[in-house]
């Protein structure tokens, strides 16, 4: 699981800091969205132990990207 927050767009990006369970040590993505390469990225330190969230994030915020209104959070879950 993990939780987008200050989800931020413009003309040209897509950006938000995210938070992996049980954890309060952000990460931070940021896409272009003509390309939806990461342009810039932090990854959370408690990713040394699990790699999935960063890849949940990305594909989160490329969804989000497609949409009208942009909300300020987003919860992923899977399992």
């Amino acid at each position: 699981m993990i939780k987008l927050i200050n989800i931020k767009r413009n003309d040209k990006f897509i950006e938000a800091e995210y938070l992996p369970e049980n954890s309060k040590e952000k990460g931070y993505i940021k896409i272009e969205l003509e390309s939806g390469e990461v342009i810039e990225s932090k990854r959370s330190p408690y990713e040394d132990e699990y790699y999935e969230h960063f890849s949940q994030a990305k594909r989160e915020l490329k969804r989000l990207a497609k949409e009208k209104e942009l909300p300020k959070e987003s919860l992923v879950m899977w399992y």
